[in-house]
């Protein structure tokens, strides 16, 4: 299993399980040094639905819809909704993953949201 903690699982109403990743801010850092983060951790959520770990977790997720969802709160405004945007669309692009995703049965395919709010 990857050394990666899922901050929640959830399903939609349409049987899709929901990985959370949660970003708290405000950053302390310059933006790239927490996008670079998040971004690693993207990756390691996309290897937990593909390599079967989510399914193992929660046994009625094989084979289902997996969206990795990313709550970002108190961070700068777009930065991101920006990366989850461009990660995607990476993702979608990439034949190496496209065909890890196509070759097993652990997930059926791999969405992406991202909620960028401010706490009260």
């Amino acid at each position: 299993m990857p050394k990666e903690t899922i901050d929640l699982v959830t399903r939609k109403p349409n049987g899709a399980y929901v990985m959370v990743l949660v970003e708290q801010g405000p950053w302390s850092e310059a933006p790239e040094v927490h996008l670079r983060g998040i971004q690693e951790r993207l990756y390691n959520y996309v290897d937990i639905a593909v390599d079967g770990h989510l399914a193992r977790l929660h046994a009625d997720s094989g084979g289902k819809d997996v969206v990795i969802r990313v709550d970002a709160y108190d961070t700068p405004p777009g930065e991101v909704s920006g990366l989850v945007e461009r990660f995607a669309a990476y993702i979608g692009t990439s034949k190496e993953i496209r065909d890890a995703i196509d070759s097993q049965r652990y997930v059926r395919a791999i969405d992406f949201e991202c909620s960028e709010r401010e706490l009260p």
